[in-house]
């Protein structure tokens, strides 16, 4: 079975399962406003539900003029840093712009995002060849990194890799997304802060989270994104409050760590990264 007949069949067991089984967490709320600009106040529901290993949202959107009603409900996995929920085609217009970015608040807890952050960018542009190697390199970003929060951006259907459109359920057709990345999830209670080391030269360090690598240039102020655990790209655990990423080492231009995806996969893997072109590649470490 494929990793996307996988994840499908997983979906249709979950729905199943909230259907017959109490759900850990259940909050509800309604928004009053013009959403769409004709001059008759709108009304917006939304409830969230949360299980052991899934969560799930219901929106549904009135229109106050002519009482028309669209429903949005999406799925979100706790193993991964994305997810898509499709934006229906009636609300790509700029009528809907406040809509749109209500209810990116509601998905992302008001943190809006743009598809430049150097994770996301990462996340989007990573893929993996024929030859087993994945190319991963992305632009530099100022500064350095930041513990990221989450966030959402709206995105259109073509800049989306095809790992990521593969998650859609077959025949959904929006041209736009709203795109969430949970990039809380690279620390918590007892991941404070980023690991780092320091490389030869002096002039790099390696900083490190449970679930990603980030290359920083000291002497130039910068920073780039150089792995992520991502479900369905590099693998991930089923749950990302698990830690995946450990034992890294450099020596010279390689940096080297070992990733643990339990419960999906139940393996663990050798990943080795070149810091002179950014490929990655993965060996299945057999213990």
């Amino acid at each position: 079975m494929t990793f996307v007949e996988s994840m499908l069949r997983l979906k249709i067991y979950m729905k199943i399962f909230w259907l017959l089984a109490p759900l850990s967490i259940f909050s509800q709320d309604t928004l009053y406003s013009d959403y769409n600009k004709d001059g008759v106040t709108d009304t917006l529901t939304w409830s969230f539900e949360s299980g052991s290993a899934f969560s799930s949202v219901f929106l549904n959107f009135k229109d106050g003029t002519s009482g028309d009603e669209v429903q949005v409900d999406a799925l979100f996995s706790f193993g991964s840093f994305l997810d898509l929920v499709p934006i229906p085609n009636q609300w790509s217009t700029d009528r809907y712009a406040d809509l749109r970015q209500t209810i990116g608040g509601v998905l992302s807890k008001d943190e809006r995002i743009e598809t430049e952050n150097n994770a996301l960018r990462w996340l989007l542009s990573t893929a993996q060849r024929t030859d087993g190697y994945w190319n991963s390199n992305t632009d530099w970003s100022e500064g350095f990194p930041s513990k990221s929060l989450i966030g959402y951006a709206i995105v259109k259907r073509e800049d989306l890799p095809t790992w990521l459109l593969s998650r859609l359920d077959s025949g959904e057709e929006s041209s736009h997304f709203w795109l969430i990345y949970y990039g809380h999830n690279h620390f918590d209670r007892y991941h404070k802060g980023w690991n780092k080391t320091v490389l030869a030269d002096g002039e790099r360090e390696i900083w490190y989270s449970k679930h990603g690598l980030v290359l920083v240039d000291l002497e130039n102020t910068r920073y780039k994104w150089l792995f992520i655990s991502q479900e369905g790209l590099t693998g991930s655990p089923s749950k990302l409050r698990w830690q995946s990423i450990s034992e890294v080492e450099v020596d010279g231009d390689i940096v080297t760590f070992r990733q643990s995806l339990p419960v999906y996969m139940d393996d663990d893997y050798l990943w080795t990264i070149d810091l002179n072109n950014f490929e990655m590649h993965r060996s299945l470490i057999e213990d």
